[in-house]
């Protein structure tokens, strides 16, 4: 399977404010107050999307287009890349972008390492872990529901 993307993937990767994207996708994954299940449904380019929207919310339904998280994972990437190169980023920015990118990468193992390390270094520290610890359980299993939009003979784009 190629990695190339094609030439309207680019365009339309290069559009947008990718950091309000970011924003707007990282807060899907704040855990809710009921501890419902989050169902995400990803969408292809057949859903097209209003300006300035990211994602459709239904309660504990979420659709979010493949090119909005592909946008969020980018902006995620450099902000981890900047906390790997020099740690100067905050935890809960730390635990806002691993969200994003083990969204797209679910065997993001740096990531995952990353999120297990800030928990441990806030246990270590005295630090009360309970919210944070409901948190993961959540966003891990069951935390929630991800159906793919599947369309036959077409491009995942």
């Amino acid at each position: 399977m190629s990695r190339a993307l094609d030439k309207h993937v680019i365009a339309a990767l290069k559009q947008g404010d990718h950091q309000k994207i970011f924003d707007d996708i990282s807060s899907i994954f704040v855990s809710p107050e009921d501890g419902c299940r989050l169902e995400i449904e990803v969408l292809g380019q057949s859903h097209p999307m209003m300006l300035g929207e990211h994602f459709l919310r239904d309660e504990n339904a979420v659709a979010v287009p493949k090119l909005r998280i592909v946008q969020a994972f980018l902006v995620a990437r450099q902000i981890f890349q900047k906390h790997l190169a020099a740690g100067s980023v905050d935890a809960e920015l730390l635990f806002t972008t691993t969200s994003v990118l083990l969204f797209l990468d679910p065997e993001h193992l740096t990531a995952a390492n990353t999120r297990k390390r800030l928990i441990r270094d806030a246990i270590l520290a005295g630090v009360d872990v309970h919210g944070r610890l409901t948190r993961e359980k959540w966003a891990v299993k069951p935390g929630f529901l991800l159906r793919f939009n599947r369309m036959s003979n077409r491009s995942s784009w």
